[in-house]
């Protein structure tokens, strides 16, 4: 049976929460935003849009819906409707006002939706009561508005043959140690397990890979497997991997690899939202991988690659307790750079009990750690250069131990995308004055800002939270510097190190690999007659301990 409301344009009757147009059946509404106001409230986990205000569905207008069936609704403007849409489902039972986190699913554009309108298949019990939020996208105030027709009705589901995990369809490798498999998820259900606190996934309704189909496969090899939709899909998409061992339906602690926004193999943000990821797997392994989409209205086809890759490389600092040493150095010594911290997050990887940056608060990241002492210290200066201009950002945040990002004595949190320059400088305060040691994080947010290269300084009294490093008489000649630079130092003992020249761009263009350095001095020369006319640092590491020396190239 179709049912038809029609509202008045001025300020519709069902504006406000609490005046929900209660539907007396499933069916189909005439409806306008028209005129309407926005009272719901923002909601900055799920269905965030792009723009500068896309938490916000503007211009709303309320519905209360109670089926009298169990199993699944559909809820859509799909092509019905003028303007760009955003609608909004919340759990049963939700009285006004409603609140953040009490989302059951919400989609802005719909798959396959013509003008961006909407459209989510959502699960309902028979007489739980249910209220719908319709409004519109708007990249900063007034919002979309427009008017239309939506559809509240029964969704019989006639999905995917691989729908559910006992039906995963079973994925042999060829001759390469790979495959392409096309697919579809249009019309799959949930059936995935809800992931709390992992890798890929936010809060409630991001905790699951929506619309999902399943596959199996048991590994051929041990090493590293490649996934990707990367570009390859017509959806928003996110993808699980679970094993070895895994079964139906596997354990979230079974997770070994997911991507929801990923990076392809040269580092630049996959397309539209799609997926990539590489992680490692165990020869006789069962695995069971799950496809499926952001949310519930991310439904479409394609395909995916499934290969034998190498694995990523992740940072020496890409763990907290792993953290590079950095130390307080002089004005001086920043200004002549003597004295560089280096690091690049593009393989790192990110650990989700640790708390997401306050001036970020949400999304996939990579980090990497780095730890000083202040000392005596109760202002210093953060002077950070970023390598990769036009392409990579990154956020800077203060940490007292490797779990507590809101320490007593100072904070910080700093985006370079919302700084002036590729060389921001930070005044940081609120340091005890006594001798205390801090963590820097630094991590980038996928796809918004690209991880990359750069470095950093930290400036102020000078105090150093190790010792210092064990080379004596450190001497880089000549300087400026024809065909050939040399570096002289002394050891009291034989130790192992490397050393490196780099650009002004802290990137290596010379590693030497691990050596002995026995006690007594030491000499290091590196023809130069090649080099173009510039800057350049020459770094010498011995036993963990840095010295760098700025040189000019004729």
């Amino acid at each position: 049976m179709l049912c038809f409301a029609t509202f008045a344009l001025a300020q519709p009757a069902n504006d406000n929460c609490a005046d929900a147009q209660v539907l007396p059946a499933a069916g189909m509404y005439n409806f306008t935003t028209v005129d309407a106001t926005t009272d719901g409230p923002d909601h900055a986990t799920d269905c965030v849009s792009s723009g500068s205000t896309g938490t916000v569905t503007y211009n709303d207008v309320w519905y209360s819906f109670t089926p009298n069936w169990s199993g699944y609704a559909i809820y859509s403007t799909c092509g019905t409707a003028n303007f760009d849409t955003k609608i909004i489902v919340y759990d049963p039972g939700v009285t006004c006002p409603v609140e953040d986190g009490q989302v059951l699913a919400c989609n802005e554009d719909g798959g396959g939706c013509a003008s961006s309108t909407s459209q989510i298949v959502f699960p309902v019990t028979a007489g739980s009561t249910y209220l719908l939020r319709l409004g519109g996208y708007g990249d900063g105030a007034p919002g979309e508005s427009g008017s239309g027709t939506f559809i509240i009705e029964e969704y019989i589901f006639n999905g995917p043959p691989n729908d559910n995990c006992e039906n995963a369809i079973e994925l042999f490798m060829d001759m390469d140690d790979s495959i392409t498999v096309v697919f579809s998820n249009v019309d799959a259900t949930n059936d995935g397990p809800q992931h709390i606190g992992q890798d890929c996934f936010g809060t409630n309704n991001e905790q699951y890979d929506h619309n999902n189909v399943w596959y199996k496969w048991t590994a051929t090899f041990t090493g590293g497997l490649d996934v990707s939709t990367c570009g390859s899909v017509s959806f928003d998409s996110r993808f699980s991997v679970y094993g070895p061992g895994a079964s139906c339906i596997p354990s979230t602690d079974l997770l070994v690899g997911c991507s929801d926004d990923g990076l392809d193999e040269d580092f630049i943000a996959c397309p539209d939202y799609t997926s990539h990821d590489r992680f490692a797997v165990v020869q006789g392994g069962v695995y069971y991988i799950s496809m499926g989409g952001w949310s519930a209205g991310d439904a479409g086809s394609g395909y995916f690659t499934f290969k034998k890759a190498d694995l990523y490389e992740p940072p020496a600092n890409d763990l907290c307790a792993n953290a590079s040493e950095a130390y307080v150095i002089t004005a001086q010594q920043a200004d002549e750079f003597d004295v560089i911290f280096t690091g690049n997050n593009q393989t790192a990887t990110y650990t989700d009990s640790v708390a997401q940056p306050t001036c970020r608060p949400t999304g996939e990241f990579w980090d990497v750690w780095y730890k000083f002492n202040s000392g005596n210290n109760t202002n210093l200066e953060l002077r950070f250069s970023i390598q990769d201009p036009g392409d990579a950002d990154y956020i800077i945040d203060l940490f007292a131990d490797c779990g507590n990002a809101d320490t007593s004595a100072a904070k910080f949190c700093f985006r370079t995308d919302e700084a002036s320059s590729t060389n921001p400088i930070y005044p940081l305060t609120g340091f005890p004055g006594t001798p205390t040691e801090f963590y820097v994080r630094i991590s980038s947010r996928i796809l918004s800002n690209l991880p990359g290269n750069f470095w950093f300084q930290i400036v102020g009294e000078p105090f150093s939270s190790v010792d210092e490093p064990l080379l004596s008489n450190f001497k880089l000649y000549p300087n400026p510097v024809g065909n050939l630079v040399s570096v002289d130092f002394g050891l009291e003992e034989s130790a192992r190190g490397h050393w490196e020249l780099l650009n002004l761009l802290g990137q290596p263009l010379y590693a030497s690999g691990d050596l002995q350095f026995h006690a007594g001095q030491t000499r290091l020369d590196y023809p130069t007659d090649k080099l173009p006319a510039g800057t350049y640092f020459f770094r010498v590491n011995v036993d963990g301990k840095e010295r760098t020396a700025r040189f000019v190239k004729q």
